[in-house]
């Protein structure tokens, strides 16, 4: 191991991570690939993946590239606004094009979850394919991933979502096609996941509540509260993962105020189902649907357009069932123009307000103006337990020692006799052993210990040894048969479209695949192997 690539690794592991989490993508995957393919032009185009703008697709829609050799041919790189922007761009490459769709359908469970998806993307042409070692890509990959153990990444990921009740690429459903906007911020720069929609102070005051009103001019029930804010005042999305779904302006009628200017964000949750928070009465906002928001992403400025005093107009309404379906494909269609009324069902902000402030370990409070200065939140509060991974490193928990109680304790075995000190030092190893049961004894216990401990070392040795070969082959036979119904299956379904999109005959192109897989995953079972006879060697 090099110190240079460890310090490469560790420090954008957390963004990998975060990436399968979201997305499906392998940690290991995302970390081997942005060393393999970055370059000196990476640190300053924030683009470590040596993703292409060939169709111009990026420079259409605003963003920069820089023009570079590649492979002896002149290509346009895209150039990034921030590391996370470059990672993010990784995922929806691999998620938006077809041609790596066999890859979507490993389970992050899987074993060799990272390395499946390495053979997938080399065989379906991230990389050039040498006819003399064709997987030489993929093979590169993998050595990085084992080398590193960077597959521990993959089982950090997993993990963490399990602790945040997510389900592994809980965001795919929420997909859609990437674009250099400066709102494609993926992720707080302080490491949370909940803010408050206004952040100059930790006191919000209220000046309209949720529900019923008595006035004569306005909604009589109100499906907001509305927040002090003076114009200009920026406004932020409230949770890390965010989508733009909806934007306009709703004008004034004689019988109640308009919304103005306005914008609605989307966050998605685990079970299929949407949060989404309006902001109203905006005096401008430069996002767009479609984008992607974080905490660090100003939604825009509040105001008073709609015909009414400046103030922040904040509401809440979750998105399920078939309404969810809808929105979701939309969203993936880049086609969102969420309506409230027609799609969600309007929760008190309050409520909503609360819960990101413990998740979020936020110390905010929201008092009524001119009130007696009472938290409103506070009985909202109660209710919700703490996120409290949610300032944490995506870490693997240290697992606990095992607790001992007095029924344990009693079962020790008795050191009086030499078979019983061969169990209290070995456990259940002293039967494989030979030093379980009467095998005699001196009547001296300092004598039997010395004598024990002697033949406990050369016993140790042997069922060492043993034990070694034993896992060493089971693990390469259980590693054949992974390969052989895993990665090639998967694999054979890529090649197999692509044959037959070249117009050869379904049953040919199979047998070559299966013919190719077998060839080549048995080349790399031979690295494999050969590799562990050096490092036992």
């Amino acid at each position: 191991m090099t110190p240079a690539k460890v310090a490469f690794y560790e420090s954008m592991k957390d963004l990998a991570i975060e990436q399968q989490i979201k997305y499906g993508i392998p940690a290991s995957l995302t970390l081997a690939q942005a060393w393999v393919e970055h370059g000196k032009y990476s640190e300053t185009t924030n683009n470590y993946f040596g993703i292409h703008d060939d169709n111009g697709y990026w420079r259409k829609h605003g963003g920069k590239t820089v023009e570079l050799s590649d492979n002896g041919k002149m290509a346009h790189f895209r150039v990034y606004d921030s590391l996370n922007q470059g990672i993010e761009d990784h995922s929806h490459f691999l998620l938006d094009n077809r041609r790596y769709s066999a890859a979507h359908t490993i389970s992050p469970t899987d074993p060799e979850y990272g390395e499946k998806w390495a053979l997938v993307i080399c065989r379906a042409g991230y990389a050039e394919r040498p006819k003399d070692n064709p997987d030489r890509y993929a093979k590169s990959l993998i050595r990085e991933m084992e080398d590193y153990d960077l597959k521990k990444y993959d089982q950090q990921a997993n993990a963490l979502a399990a602790q945040r009740g997510l389900q592994i690429g809980y965001m795919r459903g929420s997909n859609v096609a990437s674009v250099p906007s400066a709102t494609m911020a993926v992720a707080s720069q302080t490491g949370q996941r909940y803010g408050m929609p206004l952040r100059s102070s930790d006191k919000l005051v209220l000046t309209s509540d949720y529900g019923h009103r008595n006035i004569s001019y306005g909604s009589k029930e109100h499906t907001a509260i509305d927040l002090h804010a003076a114009v200009g005042t920026a406004v932020y999305a409230t949770e890390a993962n965010g989508i733009v779904v909806g934007k306009g302006y709703q004008p004034p009628t004689k019988d109640r105020p308009g919304g103005g200017n306005y914008v609605y964000v989307a966050y998605p949750r685990s079970d299929g189902s949407y949060v989404v928070t309006g902001y109203l009465h905006l005096d401008k906002s430069d996002v767009k649907i479609g984008d992607r928001v974080s905490l660090d992403t100003p939604i825009g400025k509040s105001g008073n357009t709609g015909g009414v005093a400046a103030h922040l107009d904040f509401r809440v309404c979750t998105v399920t069932g078939d309404a969810a379906n809808k929105l979701r494909e939309q969203i993936a269609n880049g086609k969102a123009n969420f309506s409230p009324r027609a799609s969600g069902t309007f929760i008190d902000p309050k409520q909503y307000l609360a819960e990101i402030a413990v998740k979020g370990g936020l110390a905010t409070t929201l008092v009524r103006q001119n009130g007696n200065g009472q938290d409103m939140l506070a009985q909202y509060k109660a209710g919700v337990q703490p996120d409290t991974d949610v300032n944490q490193k995506p870490e693997m928990q240290q697992p606990q020692a095992p607790q001992h109680d007095m029924a344990q304790n009693q079962q020790q075995p008795q050191v009086s006799t030499p078979s019983g000190l061969a169990t209290l030092l070995w456990g259940d190893k002293a039967k494989e052993m030979g030093l379980s049961g009467d095998f005699g004894g001196s009547g001296d216990l300092i004598a039997d210990l010395f004598g024990l401990l002697f033949k406990g070392m050369i016993a140790a040795i042997a069922l060492h040894n043993r034990t070694t070969t034993e896992e060493i082959q089971k693990g390469i036979d259980e590693q054949k048969d992974v390969q052989k119904t895993g990665v090639s299956a998967v694999i054979d379904r890529t090649e197999v479209a692509q044959a037959k999109a070249e117009g050869v005959d379904p049953k040919e192109a199979r047998q070559l695949v299966e013919m190719n897989a077998e060839a080549s995953l048995a080349e790399l079972d031979q690295e494999r192997q050969q590799q562990r006879g050096i490092a036992m060697g």
